[in-house]
């Protein structure tokens, strides 16, 4: 005989999940869905036998298959009992009316309650809020925190509907936002709790997608291999596929290519994902691979026999993107294997100047393919600047392609050719660059250190041109002579001291085995030290001072360093005017120096406008009693007229303080008011005039400033003219 069923009681508080009390750990997600049914029980039959019924009697038997069930009769109430139960109710009143009368001190005693069968204690049960949401905690990869939303939801009734929902514009689910951030445990959980795995986001990309474009392995293990049974219904073939395409029909090899998840992407491989299956723009996965530089992954393809040549879209190979997005490991490879480009081929045939300029290797290699003689018109191919493949690959530090066009043997003689445009060899070219590995290399190659270019200089002096201090340093080192002049009768040091290297210099002294460097002079009888005088390089001038260089021995054509410094180099003539100090008659020689037109030291600051130059030397001239004010050029124009000139206003100025008149005329009866109209400067007129200068003033030719000013179309100054000649006019 069967036993009836216990009655239903609630659980006790720790064994729910979540909940305020004491928490078990973590229940797998099966028991969570289940646990509504599980709480679900009979309930009693409300059907009881009555009180009158014998003690003794036994509970009746449950029918067997096949038999009619036993009646239950119940005993009705007559009308006479009900009578005689009046009675007995009245009587028993009466004798408790007089006991109360025999003993009127007794007290009543109470009448007993009913017996009200005692309810279990309930005890409130508070669940315990997420701290994060449901999407925020599937990115996080929370397994607490998704567990407690998956708890409510199921006390809610509601856990499908949460394991379906979808996040912000992409529209993805938990599991996308979890195997999108790698998190292994995550995706297993959410698998088990029978989220979906084919589920799709707005752009149709799948877990799987997502896994693979981030390169996490281990999720797409998960999802790709049922190792575990329960976690999913294989009945409903709910299992993600390596073939699935996303919006861009990209599969996840695709995506795995396109982000260099060479290890994801042969993963892919194995599990049948198709490797010549083209997108929505005509990539295969080898276009992606080789547009990221997945060089491993491409091996794979290669050995797979994808096809090489096939061209997407847009009309490129899989080597028209490894050209175009410049990457060389998989270039060669694919080179190797006998790839062709195929983009415009007809219209810009490969050049090797592109292949040159862009530090591709493999690019040459495909160039080394063509016909001899097509080969020869590219290595002869110059660019605007004259410059070869090999020198252009040279300047921009391609090592890799230097190389490679080296170990061609067409392009072994170029290593000692001078090229005619540039004049430049290739280790000049690499001197110059300063490219230290590259020059190395070509010397390794048999390259003449000493070789000169088309100017008689060597490397050694393009170093030194080009402030290439470690270059100029090695090239020292591999005995190259400092002393050594180029076809302008220029050294090294020539170079070095005009680029203001003061490092450069001493090196090349240091270097030197006679004193004849420092006073070798160039075509134009200039010294080192000159050049460094007129580049305006006062430490470097202050070196080779020090090593006993003469500063103040004159340029060929009268040229003195003083003028040289009073362009503009205060400091450095602040340097020429001390080694000068005490020496009235060297400061006199040094003043009066003359260039082609004529102008000493003086005439040249006020004429460049160099107030603080001028203000130097005529401190220094008054010092020895020298008066600079009658100096005047070829032309008989003085320092007014020359600033006037050149439109300096605060030459002009001061020059008026220093005792300078504004009415000085030259050889051409030219005033400073002539000058300056002659060239526009309306600000050098309006003050001339304000202070005195001659307007009606002519000059030989009979010319006014007005004149002069009209003639050379000035009509600032034309205007400034015509109203002062109205003002004279008037009064």
């Amino acid at each position: 005989m069967a036993a009836r069923p216990e009655p239903f009681a609630p659980p006790p508080r720790s064994s729910a999940m979540g909940c305020s009390g004491s928490r078990s750990d973590l229940v797998k997600p099966q028991d969570l869905l289940t646990e509504a049914s599980e709480a679900r029980t009979e309930e009693r039959s409300p059907l009881k036998p009555l009180a009158s019924a014998s003690a003794s009697a036994e509970p009746a038997e449950p029918a067997l298959p096949g038999e009619a069930e036993p009646i239950i009769e119940l005993v009705k109430e007559t009308k006479e009992d009900d009578e005689a139960k009046e009675v007995t109710e009245a009587a028993t009143m009466e004798t408790v009316a007089k006991e109360d009368q025999e003993d009127p001190t007794a007290q009543t005693a109470p009448e007993p309650l009913e017996e009200v069968e005692a309810e279990p204690e309930v005890t409130e049960v508070k669940c315990e809020e997420p701290e994060l949401s449901w999407f925020d905690s599937a990115t996080a990869g929370d397994l607490r925190n998704l567990s407690l939303h998956v708890t409510l939801a199921t006390n809610n009734g509601s856990a499908t509907s949460l394991l379906d929902s979808t996040s912000g514009d992409e529209r993805s689910t938990a599991l996308h936002l979890s195997a999108q951030q790698g998190h292994v445990e995550a995706c297993r959980w959410l698998l088990a709790a029978r989220a979906e795995a084919q589920a799709i986001t707005r752009k149709k990309a799948t877990a799987l997608h997502l896994a693979a474009q981030e390169g996490h392995l281990e999720v797409l293990q998960l999802l790709l291999e049922p190792q575990h049974p329960e976690l999913l219904d294989l009945n409903r073939d709910a299992w993600p596929t390596a073939l699935a395409v996303d919006l861009w029909r990209c599969s996840p090899l695709h995506r795995a290519a396109e982000r260099g998840r060479s290890e994801v992407a042969c993963y892919l491989l194995t599990k049948k994902a198709d490797p010549q299956k083209a997108d929505r723009e005509g990539n295969s996965p080898l276009h992606f691979a080789c547009a990221s530089g997945c060089a491993p992954l491409v091996a794979e393809l290669l050995k797979r026999k994808v096809p090489l040549d096939f061209a997407n879209n847009d009309g490129y190979s899989p080597l028209d993107l490894c050209v175009r997005k410049k990457q060389p490991e998989v270039g060669d490879q694919l080179v190797a294997a006998g790839a062709k480009m195929v983009k415009d081929v007809k219209k810009t045939p490969p050049s090797m100047l592109v292949a040159a300029a862009s530090g591709l290797p493999f690019y040459c290699s495909y160039i080394f393919k063509s016909d001899e003689r097509v080969l020869k018109k590219e290595l002869l191919t110059l660019d605007s600047a004259g410059r070869s493949p090999l020198l252009l690959a040279i300047q921009l530090g391609h090592q890799a392609v230097v190389e490679r066009l080296l170990d061609h043997p067409l392009c072994t003689e170029d290593l000692q050719k001078v090229v005619a445009s540039c004049g430049l060899a290739p280790l000049h070219q690499a001197a110059q660059a300063g490219r230290m590995e590259i020059l190395q290399m070509l010397l390794r190659r048999k390259a003449q250190v000493d070789q000169v270019d088309a100017s008689g200089s060597t490397a050694l002096f393009h170093a030194a041109e080009a402030q290439q201090l470690e270059m100029l340093q090695y090239l020292l080192s591999q005995g190259l002579r400092p002393e050594q002049c180029n076809d302008s009768e220029k050294t090294a040091l020539h170079a070095a001291a005009q680029q203001g290297t003061l490092e450069a210099c001493r090196a090349l002294l240091a270097a030197a085995t006679s004193e004849v460097l420092i006073k070798s002079q160039d075509w134009e009888g200039a010294t080192a030290v000159h050049l460094g005088i007129k580049g305006g390089h006062a430490e470097v001038c202050r070196f080779l001072m020090e090593a006993r260089a003469d500063p103040q021995e004159a340029l060929d054509f009268g040229v003195t360093p003083l003028q040289l410094a009073a362009e503009g180099h205060q400091e450095v003539l602040r340097l020429l005017l001390s080694d000068l100090a005490g020496d009235g008659e060297a400061l006199r020689r040094a003043l009066a120096g003359r260039q082609g037109d004529g102008r000493g030291a003086w005439l040249v600051a006020c004429s460049n406008g160099q107030l603080l130059c001028a203000r130097e030397l005529r401190d220094a001239a008054e010092a020895q009693g020298i008066d600079l004010s009658k100096e005047e050029d070829r032309t008989k124009r003085k320092a007014m007229t020359l600033a006037a000139l050149g439109g300096h206003l605060e030459m002009c100025k001061w020059l008026l303080e220093t005792g300078s008149d504004v009415k000085e005329r030259d050889s051409c009866q030219w005033t400073p008011l002539h000058a300056a109209s002659a060239e526009g400067h309306t600000e050098v007129v309006e003050w001339l005039l304000k202070q005195g200068a001659d307007v009606s003033a002519v000059d030989e030719d009979g010319h006014t400033a007005h004149h002069l000013a009209r003639r050379r179309g000035c009509a600032a100054v034309e205007e400034e003219m015509q109203e002062v000649e109205l003002d004279g006019l008037k009064e």
